[in-house]
């Protein structure tokens, strides 16, 4: 345990970004108790003692169309941070995804001379590339949390470590589902459907109508069958209350883990709940829809051919995911239903996701220890 008082700037965006921004800040402070933290945060930084000098909802957009319609309030939020940060130096600073918003922060403040890590890689392996040069121009350490990114950016000179997924690290190999229906108030004799739209309005408005439908279908199909819908915030559920109303669906607040492990098939958005959704051993379909100019030059550019994550990890076609027109109740549905009228198909997609879950851990270094190793250091 070390006394240095220290002052540490983080910028998280999203839902999955705020989560992992409070465990970051938990696990330093295990190491430096008296350690203050300033930045853009979402409640579970909030809880975990960051002040806010913007909020992650601020930051809230998707697509191509959507950031450039977006561009002047967010070119001046990102103006706001850095003036904060250079006026008043960290001693380190952590951007945690949303590189396109957090590559400009990193390069000026490195400029200045305050250590930088960014946590999470960009998706550079998937489109891109040619942004390892900016990556490397802006930051010091790069803290990867998928095992195969770590030799992609040491071939293109970039300090990384593999930290593993704190996901991966906080959910149990073998997840309790019967515990968590029992917590949740549901019917252990029934199967349980999670419907998780994304954490964006944007998201909410392109998939949820969907997703809903597919689940009518399904629940036409088996009648035992108990849909649960989760959302990020009271707004999104209060839009979900209005389009499910008179079916039946329970809604919940920002309980992601506990209502994915009490499912036993899941539909859900593309995007790091197809990891969570993985780690809690529950099959799922993914879909996904953007705007279609914003779809049109993302196909352009995008390398891989998958985009789950679960499909990523695995090298294979684990999960199916339909985008855009493909996204359709017919697609979602079936695969659904697939999965539920047959355990051995759940129990052959569990033993994937066990195979993947600890793969994430293995091997994997301590993020906290890292930043302290920078700040002690500085590279």
């Amino acid at each position: 345990m070390n006394t240095q008082i220290l002052s540490i700037g983080i910028v998280a965006g999203e839902e999955s970004g705020d989560r992992l921004g409070a465990a970051l800040i938990a696990d330093i402070k295990s190491i430096y108790p008296h350690a203050t933290f300033r930045g853009m945060a979402g409640p579970e930084m909030l809880r975990n003692g960051c002040v806010a000098e913007a909020n992650i909802s601020e930051l809230s957009v998707m697509g191509l169309v959507e950031v450039v319609r977006n561009w002047p309030r967010l070119s001046k939020l990102r103006d706001r941070l850095v003036t904060s940060f250079v006026d008043n130096p960290p001693d380190v600073f952590i951007g945690i995804d949303v590189p396109d918003f957090n590559f400009y922060i990193e390069k000026k403040l490195k400029t200045k001379g305050v250590p930088v890590v960014h946590y999470v890689c960009p998706q550079i392996w998937a489109w891109r590339e040619y942004r390892t040069r900016k990556l490397k121009k802006s930051i010091d350490r790069l803290l990867a949390v998928f095992p195969f990114e770590r030799a992609f950016f040491l071939k293109h000179g970039i300090n990384t470590n593999f930290v593993g997924h704190p996901l991966a690290k906080q959910l149990p190999l073998h997840p309790r589902k019967l515990v968590s229906k029992q917590v949740l108030g549901l019917d252990e004799s029934k199967s349980v459907l999670a419907i998780m739209p994304g954490s964006r309005s944007q998201e909410i408005a392109r998939h949820l109508p969907v997703f809903i439908d597919a689940a009518r279908i399904v629940a036409r199909a088996k009648e035992s069958v108990q849909v649960v819908i989760g959302v990020v915030n009271d707004d999104h559920r209060k839009l979900v209350e209005v389009a499910c109303r008179g079916q039946g669906f329970g809604v919940y607040v920002r309980n992601s883990r506990e209502l994915l492990t009490a499912a036993d098939a899941a539909i859900v958005a593309s995007g790091t709940v197809t990891l969570e959704a993985l780690l809690c051993r529950t099959p799922m379909v993914v879909g996904y829809r953007t705007s279609p100019v914003s779809y049109y030059f993302l196909k352009k550019m995008i390398t891989v051919e998958k985009i789950a994550l679960p499909n990523i990890l695995s090298d294979s076609d684990l999960v199916p995911e339909y985008i855009q027109s493909e996204m359709t109740t017919e697609n979602l549905s079936r695969t659904v239903l697939y999965y539920l009228e047959d355990n051995k198909n759940i129990e052959a997609f569990s033993r994937s996701a066990e195979i993947i879950h600890r793969s994430l851990i293995n091997n994997s270094e301590n993020a906290a220890e890292i930043v302290s190793q920078l700040i002690k250091n500085g590279c």
